[in-house]
């Protein structure tokens, strides 16, 4: 029986297990609490109600939200799947789930399903999460660093040295709930945001960008984040019109650490990184594209490699011209 209950237990969701083994830790102090407390006559009457709101977590239903989808693509998907030894195709795959499983029970995300290659961490979905933007900003900051773990550890089976994770951070009104029957139900997200997703991994792919997000997720973080402007997409709106948004890269957290020299060092690198590269790109969005091809130029000295600035210094010689 109890490998069964284990069995069963594989396939609720780890941030219903958190939340549940929260609910019955709660419950058993405040039992405990109300046990000491209540007069020696009622203490045998006492009944704790279990936390309906998690149980409002298994009901049938929707409701529209902001929500915040962190999507991991593995590259090359469609090969590893075709060429890989299917036991290191599962390794490989067990592997990313392991620590994107982790991340989910820490930072209160959910995992959906892996689709086409990429595995999205939903925050602010089934759990209300404030400041879920921030979360899924430094939740990437973090899972960046433990997918190039993976990478070197599968370097000869993935048939390139230069293998690398793609990262979008997108956060939009959807419509979201528990859609199915009494007898089975799964949290689902509906609406536009897989698909502008997918668009938005795209850049990344053009362009050799880690990590990205859309313009409402930007918003958020520049206060926190260190981000420059990519390229503007036509993405569809929770309205289901088209409209143009731009596309950021997300670089490093801008937190000092105090007291640690070599940390302050390494935040002020970060932060003259890409000045003349974003004062550049507001030249451009103004149609100066002398001057922003000035600074794109001072720029691309110390990034010869930067594909999204080599376009736009082809695009101000040309508008020059």
């Amino acid at each position: 029986m109890v490998n069964r209950i284990k069995l069963y237990r594989a396939f609720i969701p780890t941030f219903l297990l958190s939340e549940l083994e929260d609910n019955i830790k709660n419950d058993k102090q405040f039992d405990e609490k109300k046990l000491s407390n209540d007069d020696n006559k009622k203490k045998n009457n006492i009944v704790v109600p279990f936390n309906s709101s998690i149980m409002q977590k298994f009901e049938l239903g929707v409701e529209r939200k902001d929500v915040t989808v962190l999507g991991i693509k593995i590259s090359k998907f469609d090969t590893l799947l075709h060429e890989l030894v299917l036991s290191n195709l599962f390794n490989f795959i067990s592997d990313i789930f392991q620590v994107v499983q982790k991340l989910e029970k820490t930072s209160k995300g959910q995992i959906g399903n892996l689709n086409n290659g990429i595995l999205p961490l939903i925050f602010n979905g089934s759990i209300t999460l404030q400041d879920h933007v921030l979360k899924a900003a430094k939740s990437a900051e973090l899972l960046k660093k433990k997918l190039e773990e993976i990478t070197k550890k599968w370097k000869k089976d993935l048939f390139d040295n230069n293998y690398e994770f793609s990262l979008t951070i997108i956060t939009e009104s959807v419509v979201c709930g528990n859609l199915g029957t009494e007898e089975s139900k799964s949290f689902t997200v509906l609406g536009s945001v897989y698909k502008n997703l997918n668009k938005i991994l795209k850049v990344n792919e053009k362009y050799n960008i880690p990590l990205t997000l859309n313009e409402r997720a930007s918003n958020c973080c520049t206060d926190k984040f260190y981000i420059r402007p990519l390229t503007e997409l036509k993405l569809k709106n929770d309205l289901n019109i088209f409209e143009t948004t731009t596309i950021y890269e997300l670089g490093d957290s801008n937190e000092i650490v105090m007291d640690e020299w070599m940390y302050e060092l390494q935040q002020q690198e970060s932060k003259g990184k890409w000045n003349n590269y974003n004062e550049g790109y507001k030249l451009f969005k103004e149609k100066n594209y002398t001057e922003a091809l000035e600074k794109f130029k001072l720029f691309e000295e110390k990034n010869a490699e930067d594909l999204v600035v080599n376009d736009l210094i082809t695009i101000c010689n040309h508008e020059i011209k």
